[in-house]
C-alpha cells in the first residue's frame, strides 16, 4: 500500500510489526514477519532513511517507529519535493 510513496514491501512490513509492538529486536522481528535479520535490518534502514523511524527517547540506542500519520505526513513530503524536483529539472 505505501510502494507508491516509496517503501518497499520490506520495509512496509517491518514499518507496521514495529507500529503494532514498539519493543522488538531484529531477530524477533525476522521471526514474526519471516525474514532473516539481513532483510530486517535492510529494511530498518530503508525506514530510518525515510525518516519512519527515530531514536527511541526511553532506550537509547534503540529505534522507534514516528506515529502512522507522521509517518505518512513525512512520506507525502518527500513524494512532493522530489516530484517538484523532477519537474524542475525538465525545463
Amino acid at each position: 500500500m505505501l510502494q507508491a510513496l516509496g517503501l518497499t514491501d520490506r520495509a512496509e512490513a517491518v514499518y507496521r510489526a514495529l507500529v503494532a509492538e514498539q519493543a522488538c529486536g531484529v531477530a524477533e522481528l525476522g521471526e514474526r514477519l519471516g525474514m532473516g535479520e539481513s532483510q530486517v535490518r535492510a529494511g530498518l534502514d530503508e525506514l530510518v532513511d525515510l525518516g519512519l523511524l527515530t531514536d527511541s527517547r526511553d532506550t537509547p540506542g534503540a529505534l522507534r517507529a514516528v506515529s502512522p500519520e507522521a509517518g505518512l505526513e513525512q512520506l507525502l513530503l518527500r513524494k512532493s519535493r522530489s516530484s517538484q524536483t523532477s519537474s524542475g529539472n525538465s525545463h
